[in-house]
């Protein structure tokens, strides 16, 4: 009898995307946060530079300096005294974030989620801090979602991005598998058919809610 095999979820993020994690979990710590929100990842697709998110960021919001300085210190030595030390837990909205960028990606076609999904997914937290400094900015999700688009169709747009985010690896092996174990936990808690029947999920298993804790972004330190 043949085993229905199925495909590792976070295997559907690109190596971009997975850097984007990494770096915003480094974020936090410089920042003295012992937590991974969603401010931290405007910081790691900032970061990072050569990603989907970083130009959708360019191509938008003249002040990108101001930006980055805004939503520093908006989480500057922010703590909620999670008591992980070097184990930085990720947000219950960065958590969503990261599940609904997989609705992002097939809402645009594409079986890959890259760093504009993670931008796209974090301007649909209308109410979250993050998203508001964005809209400050002038970058809504409607905006960006366009911009998303046309990087998109422009093929040598998407050559240039593809070529970018292919010379660059994850230097630590054993981070980027701590990435990836972080991203199938978090997609097998509930994917919903819909972007909306996402967001409106309030309660989590106590069991993956506990992984998702205690799992750590760390990469060597």
């Amino acid at each position: 009898m043949n085993k229905e095999v199925k495909e590792n979820p976070a295997k559907q993020f690109s190596n971009s995307a997975k850097e984007v994690i990494s770096f915003s979990r480094e974020e936090a710590f410089r920042l003295g946060c012992d937590f991974i929100g969603n401010e931290h990842f405007i910081l790691g697709i900032l970061r990072h530079n050569a990603n989907v998110g970083a130009d959708i960021l360019k191509y938008s919001v003249d002040k990108l300096d101001q930006l980055k300085s805004e939503v520093e210190n908006s989480v500057r030595n922010k703590t909620f005294n999670t008591g992980k030390g070097l184990e930085i837990p990720l947000t219950k909205q960065a958590e969503k974030v990261i599940r609904v960028s997989v609705l992002e990606a097939k809402s645009h076609n594409t079986s890959i989620v890259d760093s504009g999904c993670l931008l796209l997914s974090l301007l649909r937290t209308k109410d979250a801090n993050a998203c508001q400094i964005l809209n400050k900015y002038g970058l809504d999700h409607q905006k960006a979602s366009l911009l998303y688009f046309q990087i998109q169709s422009d093929e040598k747009t998407k050559e240039s991005i593809d070529r970018n985010i292919g010379q660059r690896n994850v230097e630590n092996e054993e981070a980027e598998i701590q990435v990836q174990e972080l991203l199938e936990r978090i997609i097998q808690v509930s994917l919903k058919d819909s972007i909306d029947g996402v967001l409106d999920i309030e309660n989590e298993s106590s069991e993956i809610a506990s992984l998702l804790t205690s799992l750590s972004l760390d990469q060597g330190m």
